[in-house]
Formats: structure tokens, sequence, C-alpha cells
């Protein structure tokens, strides 16, 4: 009897080595698919931040050539104002009839480089 029982014994306790074995090989299995998936997790992640940085750079392309046709537009407008108001002030000039005033224009542009070359 006691020979059965170290034969029964020495199976199963056989069996538990068996099933420990085959538990740590499960487990070291379902450690390295568990690394793999964050592996390939952390590759979408960086795609997904590649992809962004891509978008957020041709957006900046874009924004800057936008800013750069507006500050175009507003030099042109600020120019067009100078000459309005160069010609405004001009006008006035012309309008003035007090000889004291100091935006009255004594003399056409024309006459001016007249007089200078005849002194000269």
């Amino acid at each position: 009897m006691d020979q059965v029982l170290i034969i029964l014994t020495g199976l199963f306790g056989g069996l538990n080595v068996l099933q420990l074995v085959f538990w740590q090989a499960e487990k070291k299995k379902a450690n390295a698919s568990a690394e793999a998936i964050e592996i390939e997790n952390q590759k979408k992640q960086q795609e997904m931040r590649r992809d962004e940085v891509e978008r957020l750079y041709k957006q900046l392309d874009e924004l800057t050539d936008k800013w750069f046709a507006m500050q175009k537009e507003a030099n042109e407008a600020i120019n067009q104002v100078a000459a309005m108001k160069a010609e405004v002030t001009y006008l006035k000039g012309l309008r003035c009839y007090n000889t004291l005033c100091t935006v009255r224009i004594r003399h056409k542009e024309s006459e001016l480089h007249h007089l200078n070359t005849q002194q000269s």
C-alpha cells in the first residue's frame, strides 16, 4: 500500500510539476504578447505624432503664406493712404488764401524745380 501511495504521489506530484512548467510557459507567452502590444501601441502613437507634426507644419506654411499676402496688401493700402494724404495736404495748401498759413503752398513743385535750376 505504501508503494501505491508513493506511486500515486509521484504521479500527481509530477503532474503538478508539469502544470507549473506549463503555467510558467503561458505566463512568459502572455508577457511577450503584452510587450508586443505595448511596442505596437508606441509605434502607432509615434506615427500619429509624426502625422500631427506634418499637419501642423503644413498649416503653419499656409498661415505664413496668408500672413505675407495680408502684409503685402496692408503695405499697399498704407502707401495708397500716404499718397492720398499727400494729395489732400497739397490741395488744402492750394485752397489756403492766408499768406501766413504754414500749410499754404506758395509754388508748385515744377516751379520750385524751375526756380532752383535758374538760381544755380
